[in-house]
């Protein structure tokens, strides 16, 4: 489901190629990156003598791959279908619900906290372990804080439908029922 922003968005601008779109793209991604994994490395000079198991490495590594490659196919899906970048200060003009989102509101940041987790346990660094859940915290709150409320503003009834049918972290949450945690089920008259 797509629909173009109509109204709570400041910087609506005439539509883009995708090439440009993804010039953003790979440099708002490729500093952020940067600036997550760098921390990851700087915090590791805390664990002192404290090493985690040494079965853990390939773990990690698995999770990295996958939390490296779903966050991947979000942004993909922000560029191409959503005609925008994960920046807050440049994101899609369209209303992006397919893809990983259909299961989980924020597949993306889950998706780069299991990468940054699964590269903490590869190091075998308990701060860089903490230091992933840390980021994992501090994006919840950005979530709650201020991207909910810009995406109701920006997107209304659309995104309210979508936060009722789809849960915001635990895509598990949902499965084998049809709806998200919280929703009521449906009734029917003369049942």
């Amino acid at each position: 489901m797509m629909r173009p922003i109509s109204r709570g968005c400041a910087f609506m601008r005439p539509r883009q190629p995708t090439w440009f779109i993804a010039l953003r793209t790979l440099f708002v991604a490729t500093l952020f990156t940067a600036f997550w994994v760098g921390g990851l490395s700087y915090v590791r000079v805390f664990d002192g003598s404290l090493q985690l198991p040494d079965w853990l490495p390939p773990v990690g590594l698995v999770a990295a791959l996958a939390g490296g490659i779903l966050c991947l196919s979000c942004v993909i899906l922000f560029t191409v279908r959503g005609r925008g970048t994960p920046a807050p200060y440049d994101p899609p003009r369209v209303f992006v619900a397919g893809g990983p989102y259909r299961h989980c509101r924020n597949p993306m940041l889950l998706g780069f906290c299991i990468m940054l987790a699964g590269l903490a346990m590869t190091l075998q660094s308990p701060a860089a372990v903490a230091f992933a859940i840390l980021v994992f915290v501090l994006g919840h709150l950005m979530v709650v804080a201020y991207e909910e409320p810009h995406l109701r503003k920006s997107f209304g009834q659309p995104y309210l439908d979508y936060c009722r049918r789809v849960p915001r972290w635990l895509p598990l949450a949902a499965l084998g029922r049809g709806r998200a945690v919280g929703d009521k089920p449906s009734v029917t008259k003369g049942t």
